[in-house]
């Protein structure tokens, strides 16, 4: 069995305050930046991130996928401005 030493604490009574965070259910999926996001065709690239807030319980996937959104002018079209992409994003 061990032996476990004994701790003296000298002084008035000490107090403390605990916060306990309810992380026990499975939260949400959002975009990091919850302003527009504007991409530069000239950058090569986007980054878009996406996080789990507000739990973290369980494996939770997102599916997701690239869309064009019409055929305007002032509108990216896929294959040519950006490649079609589409899958699943897995937090565990």
């Amino acid at each position: 069995m061990p032996i476990v030493d004994a701790v003296e604490f000298k002084g008035g009574d000490t107090k403390t305050i605990v916060t306990i965070i309810d992380d026990d259910k499975p939260g949400s999926i959002a975009f990091e930046d919850t302003k527009p996001i504007k991409a530069i065709a000239s950058e090569g690239k986007a980054e878009i991130k996406i996080i789990r807030k507000n739990g973290s319980d369980g494996t939770v996937t997102v599916d997701y996928e690239t869309i064009q959104l019409d055929k305007s002018l002032h509108t990216a079209t896929a294959g040519v401005d950006y490649e079609d992409a589409k899958g699943t994003l897995t937090f565990k």
